[in-house]
């Protein structure tokens, strides 16, 4: 119950830890009509500059604020992944090392079953004789029944050591499938929070782009005393009009790139809807305990990697929902595709700029999402392709492999 009580509060503490803090009230943002008023009077020309001032930084400061907690959601969410994974290749070992101690058990009782037929069926005979004319194996070289009794009691021992050995290696692995499944829910409430953190800090800079630009243009008029009121209104008009001419075609094309598009890689979709992240790389390395190159240390490198040049096309592996795009730590930032059925892929190691899609964004397998980069803890431009299956990850390679990818 501690432990569970525990793992909850440090999921909802993560949460929390992600919401924005409450802004204080900001500045009213004054209309062109203010700024055209305030160019009349040096001393409210000045107040109303540094008002505009006042709120470019505020919208810088906020954008600012938005991307280091997003950061940070993104590192903590990596730390909980990597412990998820850790733990979860903890339970596989020691699943894998009690089933070969049952079957070894099982073996030398299957042993000592057979010994004790073929002890059964030499009663009343010469056991010497019987074990000279009748086997080859074992029992023939035994050579008494003393020593064919103090050899079933040796393995008597054995099999009782090696269940024994199975026991507590299935209770290990007990103890370790529920850890595994604490880190996962721990996991699951950072994945969350950094969701929530990287979708507003990409707000924050939407927000800062739109307002800030016509900020700085009410700043020029302002400042641009040798024009007439006529004259700046008609400048005011023109450059509100090529904001929302701009604004207008920033929407349309964020609405085209949220629908899925046609998909642009030259690798083939399989007909189970799977295709390849990448189709020009110069290496490969494998899913699987390494040493990390950059850490120092050996743990689970949960992907594969594809070494390309940076700016390389990137693809969806099948179709799906974005879930995440946004930092991750030493991986730089990461994207993450829902598929639907527990399956998951993602894609690490990309500069913010090679990011090209946002949470929540329907894409097609094989559509172009992303650019290899070289963010994080890499030595080099690669892609990092992870699959997860129920969030515990799987060998991309032999998945792919398995949908005709």
């Amino acid at each position: 119950m501690r432990r569970t009580t525990l793992a909850a509060a440090t999921i909802i503490g993560i949460v929390i830890a992600a919401l924005p803090a409450a802004p204080a009230a900001a500045a009213t943002a004054p209309s062109w009509a203010d700024v055209l008023r305030a160019r009349g009077d040096e001393a409210a020309a000045s107040r109303q500059a540094e008002q505009i001032a006042a709120l470019v930084a505020e919208l810088e400061e906020t954008t600012a604020t938005a991307k280091a907690n997003a950061a940070a959601r993104g590192r903590e969410l990596q730390v909980a992944q990597d412990a998820a994974d850790t733990a979860a290749g903890r339970f596989d070992t020691l699943t894998a090392q009690a089933d070969e101690a049952r079957a070894d058990a099982a073996g030398a009782e299957e042993q000592i079953a057979s010994w004790s037929a073929y002890l059964s069926r030499s009663a009343g005979r010469d056991l010497t004789v019987s074990i000279t004319a009748d086997t080859d194996d074992l029992l023939s070289r035994l050579g008494t029944a003393s020593k064919v009794t103090d050899t079933m009691n040796t393995a008597l021992g054995d099999a009782a050591t090696k269940a024994g050995t199975a026991t507590a290696l299935s209770k290990q692995a007990k103890a370790a499938k529920r850890k595994r499944d604490q880190l996962r829910n721990t996991a699951a409430g950072a994945f969350t929070a950094a969701s929530t953190a990287a979708t507003a800090a990409a707000a924050a800079e939407a927000t800062q782009r739109s307002r800030q630009r016509e900020l700085t243009d009410q700043l020029a008029v302002l400042r641009n005393r040798t024009l007439s009121t006529e004259a700046a209104y008609t400048e005011a008009e023109r450059r509100r009009a090529a904001a929302a001419r701009a604004a207008a075609a920033a929407a349309a094309a964020q609405a085209a790139q949220n629908r899925p598009q046609t998909p642009s890689n030259p690798g083939a979709v399989s007909a189970s809807g799977w295709t390849m992240p990448i189709t020009s790389y110069s290496s490969y390395q494998a899913y699987g305990n390494r040493l990390h190159p950059v850490l120092g240390y050996y743990r689970l490198h949960a992907g594969d990697d594809f070494g390309a040049a940076c700016g390389t096309g990137l693809y969806a592996a099948s179709a799906g929902t974005v879930t995440y795009a946004g930092p991750y730590g030493g991986y730089g930032n990461l994207i993450t595709i829902d598929h639907g059925g527990g399956v998951t892929t993602n894609y690490a190691h990309m500069f913010t700029a090679g990011v090209q899609v946002t949470v929540g964004q329907r894409v097609n397998a094989g559509q172009k999402i992303a650019e290899v980069g070289n963010a994080g803890l890499s030595t080099g431009c690669h892609l990092h392709f992870e699959v997860r299956q129920g969030g515990t990850a799987t060998p991309p390679t032999p998945f792919l492999n398995g949908k005709g990818a």
